[in-house]
């Protein structure tokens, strides 16, 4: 069945800046493809099948319940569970043979316990925090402390060590301090005679600083067409594109309200065209009155105030319009665009909420 609204995945694009962002890396630099949240709302399974595709052999989430719906879907490459991994929920991790990303003193040992219990020896990546101030052990005494515990917990391998920039898009002073800190707990790592693999490059340092990319980078936002930076430095596609199509078509006089609140009043005779799509979808309410569609390659209003299921558009100047015509929310008709950027900056946000928020009631069309 036709959907009256959808978001078009342009499976293409993605695998072409996947290849972007290798063409800068080197050979000896692996991409950890980043699919949390639902492959950042593309649709996890169809995002890692691509990536696959373009040879991506390690892929990260966020929490466990993410990375044990991965394997109950059959996939079988390395799975690091970036998030805060709780001690109860290392049983599940060793389960579905995650990979989590550890940062306190017990959950090394929740982690050892669970092992013991499956016979197994148990991964994970030491997470440390270099400035983030979010989840990490720190340099020093804190870090010193957790290696001396290591050194006495059984059936766990410490097989990575990362951290995470804070603002590599746009302080690079900052960010190279951060990464003179990992260095330095590298150092004081390697005096416990442990030789982890490393990360900590996110989309904007790959682009930015090719001398942090290390074992592994984690590409994220980059790989989904979003320019995680101000500033192209690679040239990336959108994989997401948002259509609805009118399902009703009001002509207005003068003076006439539209929608909750009555926060339009019409200056003149109007023709108002209602989409079905609302801030249930994902669609940010704050861009009543504010944003704009593409409907015939013509620039329309938002007009009155976002409801949960649908929008109103003003479409005056679009001649011929119809029901059933498709306006474009994001992406290019005609000869324009309206980007997900463009609609975070209206509403006060960043693309990755755009992108991230569109819910699941809004049907994925995929594009191989």
């Amino acid at each position: 069945m036709r959907e009256t609204t959808s978001a078009i995945v342009d499976l293409r694009n993605l695998r072409h800046n996947i290849r972007e962002y290798k063409s800068i890396l080197a050979e000896s630099t692996q991409i950890i493809a980043v699919i949390k949240a639902d492959g950042y709302g593309h649709g996890v399974l169809p995002v890692y099948n691509a990536a696959v595709q373009e040879g991506v052999k390690h892929f990260a989430v966020s929490k466990v319940k993410e990375g044990a719906e991965l394997r109950e879907a059959g996939v079988k490459e390395e799975i690091l569970v970036l998030g805060g991994t709780l001690p109860f929920e290392m049983e599940p991790a060793l389960e579905h043979s995650l990979v989590p990303a550890i940062y306190s003193i017990d959950q090394l040992i929740a982690l050892s316990e669970a092992a013991k219990k499956r016979d197994v020896r148990a991964k994970f990546h030491l997470k440390l925090n270099t400035g983030m101030n979010r989840l990490g052990v720190r340099r020093g005494d804190n870090l010193e402390e957790f290696l001396n515990a290591l050194d006495q917990t059984e059936n766990v391998y410490f097989s990575g060590i990362f951290s995470h920039f804070a603002v590599s898009d746009v302080d690079p002073v900052f960010t190279k301090e951060q990464y003179r800190e990992f260095i330095q707990a590298m150092r004081q790592i390697e005096g416990h005679e442990y030789m982890p693999k490393t990360h900590i490059s996110n989309s904007a340092a790959i682009a930015t600083y090719d001398s942090f990319d290390l074992d592994f980078v984690r590409l994220g936002i980059g790989m989904y067409g979003l320019n995680p930076q101000d500033t192209a430095v690679l040239d990336l596609k959108p994989v997401m594109s948002l259509r609805a199509q009118i399902v009703q078509l009001n002509d207005i006089k003068a003076g006439e309200t539209v929608s909750y609140g009555r926060t339009f009043t019409a200056a003149s005779d109007t023709k108002i065209a209602v989409l079905p799509i609302g801030y249930a979808d994902g669609y940010p309410r704050i861009l009543g009155n504010k944003a704009h569609a593409l409907v015939h390659g013509i620039r329309c209003n938002v007009v009155g105030t976002v409801c949960m299921d649908h929008i109103m558009l003003d479409v005056s100047k679009v001649p011929q319009v119809e029901c059933g015509d498709e306006a474009i929310l994001i992406g290019k008709q005609g000869g324009d665009e309206i980007t997900a950027k463009e609609l975070a900056d209206l509403a006060g946000t960043i693309h990755y909420e755009i992108a991230t928020g569109i819910q699941k009631r809004v049907a994925r069309e995929y594009i191989e």
